[in-house]
C-alpha cells in the first residue's frame, strides 16, 4: 500500500511539473496547487488519468492498432495526448484546453512520471528479498 501511494504521490509531482514545462513552450494547460484541497484535487486527477487510461485508452489503442502497426506504435502517443486532454476537460485539478497543450503536456507527465517512479519509487522486488 505504501508503494502505491508513493507511486501516487510521485505521479502528482509529475503532473505539476508538467503544467509548468508546457506552460513554457505552450498556453492552454494550467494546474492549481496553491490550497490543500486543491493538492487533493490533483490526487483525484491523477486517479481520473489512471481510469480513463485502463478503460478508454485501452478501448482507443485496440481499435487503432492497425494505425498503430502503419506509424510504429508513434500513434499511440495521439491516443494518449486523447486521453490526457479528456482527462483534463473533467477539470479535476488540471485543466488542458487545447490538444497540442494535451500532446505536449501528456508527453512530459509520462516522462517525468516514469523518471521519477524509477528513482523515487520503492521496488517491490527488493522488498520481497528483505522478507525472504
Amino acid at each position: 500500500m505504501r508503494t502505491f501511494l508513493v507511486k501516487w504521490a510521485l505521479m502528482v509531482v509529475a503532473l505539476v511539473l508538467s503544467a509548468f514545462l508546457t506552460s513554457l513552450f505552450v498556453k492552454g494547460f494550467t494546474v492549481a496547487y496553491s490550497s490543500a484541497g486543491e493538492i487533493f484535487a490533483l490526487f483525484l486527477g491523477v486517479g481520473v488519468i489512471a481510469l480513463l487510461n485502463a478503460t478508454v485508452g485501452t478501448l482507443l489503442n485496440l481499435l487503432t492498432l492497425p494505425l498503430s502497426c502503419i506509424t510504429l506504435g508513434l500513434f499511440r502517443w495521439v491516443v494518449n495526448a486523447l486521453v490526457f486532454n479528456m482527462a483534463g476537460q473533467v477539470s479535476i485539478g488540471f485543466r488542458t484546453e487545447n490538444f497540442t497543450a494535451a500532446f505536449i503536456g501528456a508527453t512530459l507527465y509520462t516522462l517525468i512520471g516514469s523518471s521519477l517512479t524509477t528513482l523515487f519509487a520503492p521496488d517491490e522486488k527488493d522488498k520481497k528479498k528483505k522478507r525472504d
